[in-house]
């Protein structure tokens, strides 16, 4: 299955970027900030996150502020958002808190990217609804397998959706 996905480049310009021999995995919208004071605006780090996410199989949509991933989720099917804190426009917190609060029937599963480590910063994310945290600097294969363990709990939330679904047929 060769997909083409659509990237957000440091310069803003959409780009088309065709996807590689082997099948894709779900899509990804990957979020980052494009303010100076943010992390993710080096554009090494981003480019170095987005090239993971492709390596591994995964179709990347890169948004560059909270309020413009929200739209984009709106208009396609993403089972996980990967989201950092501090955004332009609409926060990780929020863009998560609006995603929770949605029309969607299937799960989404969402990682925030974050430098912050105290403890009510974690509560305040898991109160908006994140299912999981990644310290920057993100390391490559924590962030693999933490990928991993969300594709599982999608994986099982669709087979229990089927399941609910056949035994409705069923009466």
């Amino acid at each position: 299955d060769r997909r083409v996905v659509g990237a957000q480049h440091e310069d803003g310009e959409a780009r088309r970027c065709a996807g590689r021999d082997r099948p894709r995995r779900r899509s990804v919208l990957h979020v980052v900030a494009r303010n100076d004071v943010v992390a993710d605006d080096d554009p090494v780090s981003r480019r170095l996150l987005q090239n993971y996410l492709q390596k591994w199989g995964y179709e990347v949509v890169v948004t560059v502020n909270g309020a413009e991933a929200w739209q984009q989720f709106e208009q396609d099917d993403f089972p996980m958002v990967i989201s950092d804190w501090m955004m332009p426009e609409m926060d990780g917190p929020e863009l998560i808190r609006r995603i929770r609060e949605g029309r969607r029937t299937s799960y989404v599963y969402t990682i925030l990217l974050t430098a912050r480590s105290d403890k009510q910063d974690m509560v305040k994310g898991m109160e908006a609804g994140a299912d999981d945290f990644v310290s920057k600097p993100f390391d490559r294969d924590e962030l693999q397998v933490r990928l991993r363990a969300g594709e599982r709990i999608i994986k099982l939330e669709r087979a229990l959706e089927a399941q609910n679904q056949a035994l409705r047929d069923a009466q």
